[in-house]
């Protein structure tokens, strides 16, 4: 299991087991050889770009710690759930296919409430260089993103500063970060329903305040 890394320090958990050429895949975890260890288990080294899955897709991360233990496993769901919790008091309520307001960890469900147990996801395979490439241009169209959200966001005078924005890989989510100003409750519906309007995507709204 690895820790991989996004944009604005982003970090989720995910696992690899098997490379076949240039990709990774998953397999049977008990798929041992005689000797006891797994022969499909593979080391990816820090800095490596990968493909993982994503929500409702697929995103682009760089591969940010070596293989870690179950306790370290344990450990860093903890500090995830918290922060879950954290995010969610500031964003009560579920969200939809237009808008959400939540962690980039969470996943809406019925009635409005968002499942807070994470869970560890799936390295699709090791990033071409083409794909790393691709990256500075989506980097450029961040920086227009970023743009937009703060001159709407200022217009409408709205207690927030939107401080980055991330596309995932696939370009099927747009999330924002943002803290508040004064530590006012913001109601940025309009500005989100804006947002969904100028790039066709689902909108996420993450809280960095704490």
């Amino acid at each position: 299991v690895y820790i991989v890394e996004f944009k604005a320090g982003r970090t989720d958990l995910y696992y690899v087991i098997r490379v076949a050429g240039d990709e990774t895949s998953a397999v049977d975890n008990n798929t041992n050889n005689n000797n006891g260890s797994n022969e499909n288990e593979i080391t990816l080294a820090i800095g490596t770009h990968v493909i993982v899955d994503a929500d409702r897709g697929n995103d682009l991360g760089r591969i940010a710690s070596l293989p870690f233990s179950i306790n370290i496993i344990l450990e860093t769901l903890r500090n995830i759930i918290h922060t879950q919790a954290q995010n969610n008091r500031n964003n009560p309520g579920g969200g939809n296919d237009e808008h959400e307001s939540s962690s980039p960890l969470q996943q809406p469900s019925k009635g409005g409430q968002s499942a807070r147990e994470p869970h560890i996801k799936h390295v699709a395979r090791v990033a071409s260089q083409q794909e790393v490439f691709a990256l500075q241009a989506k980097l450029m169209d961040e920086e227009k993103a970023l743009t937009a959200a703060q001159y709407r966001a200022r217009y409408k005078k709205l207690p927030m500063e939107v401080v980055n924005a991330e596309f995932q890989w696939d370009r099927n989510k747009l999330t924002y970060y943002y803290y508040t100003i004064g530590g006012q409750r913001v109601d940025f519906r309009d500005l989100v329903r804006e947002l969904f309007k100028l790039y066709k995507t689902r909108i996420w709204m993450f809280d960095v305040s704490s």
